[in-house]
């Protein structure tokens, strides 16, 4: 995906019985058409606990499951590469 389609990085996560899951996912400015290449992975919107916290439209997540994520390190790349306004939106515990 391009740049220019992101406007957000989003971390969010499921809650389970007992454990909860992260999650790491593209918002785009719209979604117009399906992607490919991202699996099976729910999309934000159907797993959405949180209705009230506004969030632009995303189908794109991976789970973060069998490797870690830098948070730093993805802050950083956010910061250098995508375009003004994009930004990192944590919304884990909110």
């Amino acid at each position: 995906m391009r740049w220019e389609h992101i406007a957000a990085v989003v971390l969010w996560e499921r809650r389970l019985r007992h454990s909860r899951l992260l999650y790491l996912g593209l918002a785009r400015h719209s979604v117009t058409t399906a992607l490919s290449g991202w699996g099976d992975e729910p999309s934000i919107e159907k797993q959405w606990p949180r209705a009230h916290l506004p969030l632009p439209p995303m189908e794109v997540s991976a789970h973060v499951n069998g490797w870690r994520l830098d948070e730093a390190r993805l802050a950083d790349v956010v910061a250098r590469f995508a375009p003004p306004g994009v930004r990192v939106i944590d919304t884990r515990g909110k």
